[in-house]
């Protein structure tokens, strides 16, 4: 399994996502307005992250919160997080 966590936050954009997540939840919109990319591509890779177990998402209203999952084996046992700045 944690060969494929670190394939998936090896990919720079992923890896700036999880970074972002590393200090708090954010929306979509907030990711995107902060990295400068289209909603489309960051909500791929937040689907991706999530499907992997390392993001999870949180409803409020509309809205979808995500943040990392830090309960997952590649945050706890593989030291994932330790890599992310």
């Amino acid at each position: 399994m944690c060969v494929h966590c670190y394939k998936l936050a090896s990919h720079a954009g992923r890896h700036k996502i999880l970074t972002l997540l590393k200090g708090k939840a954010l929306s979509v919109t907030e990711i995107t307005d902060k990295l400068r990319v289209k909603q489309p591509t960051v909500s791929h890779h937040l689907k991706l992250l999530a499907d992997a177990k390392l993001v999870r998402v949180k409803k409020e209203g509309r809205v979808r919160r995500y943040s990392l999952e830090t309960d997952s084996e590649c945050f706890s046992e593989c030291g994932l997080l330790k890599g992310l700045k």
